[in-house]
């Protein structure tokens, strides 16, 4: 194995050298040629290992002290230093032939003229040509690892662009993600904004009066157990309704749509201006002075027909259908008036889901009858049974309510406005209408009031879910169809 020839670059000016190393020999001789701005030339394979300590020397005198240690031969041909190992002596051959050999008569060789000086050496024709071949090899070796470093690297900067892209790619759907979640909350916050406005200009209550102070204006107001009062210079675009209390317009007020009081009446103020119809539906105890009188004009005509001795008379079946809608027109009044929320959620129930409803219904009916054998079983729960029969009586008088609320919602009523009263009214009369058809009529309210039935027990009698935001207590007036 030969060693790679070594050329060292020429230094602007020579000094003395400092050098401490350990390592191959001519790697030594390299450091001191370029710490001491010589060129050398270096042909011959010196890999032994040295160590070098020097200071402050003239690199031409560690030059020729390092080889001479190490039985080196160093010529200097103008500025260039060229170390090569030394030849060994050549051996001297007798002259004398051997013995049994014939000696030979060589004639004298003619004198020649003397040797022309040698040219100059050059460094490169000096080099030994296995050091050549090793240092290509070598150069081909470094070509290759310098190609693997560079493929790496390539590798390396293609899978670090493949992160930066994906990661481009992530922070711009969650830049898109944040976005779409910015615009649905402003969406939801001006969804809120409109639907706390409309609740502002709808005046609902329940239990005490709602007044409607001078200056404002409103699209409807509805009070429930209290009256209605309008003040001077108040303006209600829709109707005025009170259930169970007055309609009070004080001079000046304006309402665009009907002045309606249930169990009260319309107390109208000079310069009041009501655009519909002023109706009230009598007095305090209207609804008991009317089912009062129901039931006393049913029992005259009971007690005739049966001094008569004849069947049921079209008067006794016109006043039990009278007072069957008293019953539950009244229900329907009084439960719209307290429990108004409740009665919203029950007919949004009846109205989407009526199968299920009904199948509940009628499973909670069915389920009754075993409850009721096993409460009297168990003695402890027997006065729970004077409970549960009234308490699904009125369960199921309430659905027929909801039901009949609902259905009144969806007939027409021509010219007529569609106030809360009118919607129960429609629906009630249409109920017990259909209830008088022989057998079909008979099923139909059957269902009805399994449907009514079922939603009250899905519902838990009308309790909302939590956290179910609700804006108004009761559906205002007039009524969308």
């Amino acid at each position: 194995m030969t060693c790679l020839p070594i050329l060292a670059a020429v230094a602007l000016a020579a000094g003395p050298v400092s050098l401490q190393y350990e390592g191959p020999l001519k790697d030594a001789l390299k450091e001191i040629a370029q710490k001491g701005g010589i060129n050398v030339v270096v042909a011959a394979p010196l890999n032994e290992q040295v160590q070098v300590s020097l200071t402050g020397v003239s690199a031409e005198e560690a030059l020729e002290t390092v080889a001479k240690v190490y039985g080196l031969e160093v010529t200097k041909q103008g500025k260039l230093w060229v170390i090569r190992s030394a030849a060994p002596a050549p051996k001297a051959e007798s002259s004398a032939p051997k013995a049994g050999t014939p000696a030979l008569a060589v004639p004298p060789e003619p004198p020649s003229a003397p040797p022309a000086a040698a040219p100059p050496v050059d460094p490169e024709v000096a080099m030994d040509p296995d050091a050549v071949r090793e240092h290509a090899d070598q150069m081909r070796e470094e070509a290759d690892r310098v190609r693997e470093e560079a493929e790496a690297m390539r590798e390396v900067m293609r899978v670090q662009a493949e992160e930066a892209r994906e990661r481009a790619r992530e922070l711009a759907e969650a830049q898109r993600d944040e976005a779409q979640a910015l615009r649905e909350h402003a969406q939801a916050q001006a969804d809120v904004a409109r639907a706390q406005a409309e609740v502002a200009r709808q005046r609902v209550g329940t239990g005490g009066p709602v007044r409607i102070e001078a200056g404002t204006q409103v699209d409807s107001a509805v009070a429930y157990g209290g009256p209605v009062i309008v003040e001077a210079g108040a303006v209600v675009d829709g109707d005025a309704v009170a259930f169970g209390g007055d309609v009070v317009l004080e001079a000046g007020a304006v309402v665009r749509g009907d002045a309606v009081s249930f169990g009260g009446s319309v107390v109208k103020n000079e310069g009041a201006v009501v655009e519909g119809d002023s109706v009230n539906f009598g007095g305090t105890g209207f609804g008991s002075a009317m089912a009062r009188g129901m039931v006393k004009t049913k029992k005259a005509t009971e007690a005739a027909e049966q001094s008569s001795g004849g069947g049921p008379s079209f008067g006794t079946r016109f006043a039990t259908f009278l007072l069957e809608f008293a019953v539950l027109f009244g229900l329907g009044f009084l439960m719209m008036m307290f429990a108004p929320q409740r009665m919203k959620a029950i007919e949004e129930n009846v109205r989407r889901e009526p199968v299920k409803n009904g199948l509940a219904g009628l499973l909670g009916l069915v389920a009754a009858v075993p409850s009721t054998v096993l409460l009297i079983v168990t003695i402890v729960g027997a006065p729970l049974v004077l409970v549960l029969w009234p308490a699904l009586a009125f369960f199921v008088a309430v659905g027929l309510v909801a039901v009949a609320n609902r259905l009144g919602t969806a007939l027409p009523t021509g010219k007529l406005r569609k106030t809360q009263a009118l919607v129960l009214a429609l629906g009630t009369v249409a109920l017990m209408l259909v209830s008088l058809v022989p057998v079909a009529g008979k099923i139909a309210v059957g269902l009805a009031a399994l449907i009514g039935l079922g939603a009250i027990l899905r519902t838990r009698f009308g309790q909302p879910p939590r956290g179910t935001p609700i804006f108004d207590s009761a559906p205002s007036s007039p009524i969308a169809t």
